[in-house]
Protein backbone atom coordinates (compact mmCIF):
# COMPACT_ATOMS: atom_id res chain seq x y z
CA UNK A 1 0.00 0.00 0.00
CA UNK A 2 1.23 3.41 -0.76
CA UNK A 3 1.74 5.59 1.84
CA UNK A 4 0.51 9.44 2.02
CA UNK A 5 3.97 10.88 1.85
CA UNK A 6 4.53 8.53 -1.41
CA UNK A 7 1.47 9.90 -2.83
CA UNK A 8 2.21 13.42 -1.82
CA UNK A 9 5.45 13.20 -3.61
CA UNK A 10 4.35 11.67 -6.47
CA UNK A 11 1.75 14.38 -7.22
CA UNK A 12 4.14 17.14 -6.95
CA UNK A 13 6.38 15.56 -9.04
CA UNK A 14 3.59 15.39 -11.95
CA UNK A 15 2.13 19.13 -11.05
CA UNK A 16 6.05 20.78 -11.74
CA UNK A 17 5.94 17.93 -15.07
CA UNK A 18 3.07 19.81 -16.32
CA UNK A 19 4.14 23.47 -14.97
CA UNK A 20 7.43 23.11 -17.22
CA UNK A 21 5.27 21.42 -20.25
CA UNK A 22 4.76 24.87 -21.76
CA UNK A 23 8.42 25.97 -21.66
CA UNK A 24 9.33 22.59 -23.74
CA UNK A 25 6.33 23.56 -26.22
CA UNK A 26 7.83 27.13 -26.50
CA UNK A 27 11.29 25.93 -27.84
CA UNK A 28 10.11 25.64 -31.35
CA UNK A 29 10.30 28.90 -33.14
CA UNK A 30 7.41 29.98 -35.37
CA UNK A 31 6.89 30.41 -39.07
CA UNK A 32 8.45 33.18 -41.32
CA UNK A 33 10.67 35.55 -39.67
CA UNK A 34 14.70 36.18 -39.99
CA UNK A 35 16.40 33.10 -41.31
CA UNK A 36 19.75 34.35 -40.24
CA UNK A 37 18.61 35.70 -36.86
CA UNK A 38 20.27 33.45 -33.97
CA UNK A 39 17.78 31.86 -31.54
CA UNK A 40 18.02 31.14 -28.33
CA UNK A 41 17.78 27.69 -27.06
CA UNK A 42 15.55 27.74 -23.58
CA UNK A 43 16.74 24.60 -21.13
CA UNK A 44 14.74 26.02 -18.38
CA UNK A 45 12.22 23.28 -18.75
CA UNK A 46 14.91 20.65 -18.74
CA UNK A 47 17.23 22.26 -16.16
CA UNK A 48 14.06 22.27 -13.91
CA UNK A 49 13.37 18.29 -14.63
CA UNK A 50 17.02 17.68 -13.61
CA UNK A 51 16.76 19.72 -10.62
CA UNK A 52 13.35 18.11 -9.11
CA UNK A 53 14.67 14.67 -10.09
CA UNK A 54 17.71 15.25 -7.84
CA UNK A 55 16.02 16.99 -4.91
CA UNK A 56 13.65 13.73 -5.09
CA UNK A 57 16.86 11.25 -5.22
CA UNK A 58 18.39 13.19 -2.10
CA UNK A 59 14.86 13.08 -0.36
CA UNK A 60 15.28 9.39 -0.90
CA UNK A 61 18.79 8.35 0.08
CA UNK A 62 18.15 10.44 3.32
CA UNK A 63 15.32 8.62 3.84
CA UNK A 64 16.83 4.93 3.54
CA UNK A 65 19.75 6.50 5.55
CA UNK A 66 17.28 7.65 8.76
CA UNK A 67 15.32 4.25 8.00
CA UNK A 68 18.86 2.14 7.94
CA UNK A 69 19.61 4.13 11.42
CA UNK A 70 16.43 3.05 12.86
CA UNK A 71 16.78 -0.57 12.55
CA UNK A 72 20.62 0.07 13.72
CA UNK A 73 19.50 1.32 16.63
CA UNK A 74 15.93 -1.22 17.26
CA UNK A 75 18.30 -3.99 17.28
Amino acid sequence: MINMRTRLLFTLLVIVAFICMPSFLQAQRGPGGDPDATTGIPFDGGLTLILAAGAGYAIKKARDKRNRAKDVIEK
